[in-house]
């Protein structure tokens, strides 16, 4: 039986940690001064997958 569990996180970023330095580490060409973070979508099931959505400046 497989449960639902839709909803929402909180995700806290260690002290002088942000999500622009994750992007910035694990996104090709990822320019924090160009892109604004729009979502963060989080998928977990047999693997962890984050999708990040962002919009040029």
């Amino acid at each position: 039986m497989e449960n639902d569990y839709g909803g929402k996180i909180s995700v806290k970023f260690y002290a002088n940690s942000a999500i622009e330095t994750f992007c910035s580490k694990h996104i090709l060409y990822y320019e924090p001064k160009r892109f604004h973070i729009l979502a963060v979508r989080l998928f977990a099931k047999k693997e962890f997958i984050v999708t990040i959505y962002l919009k040029d400046k």
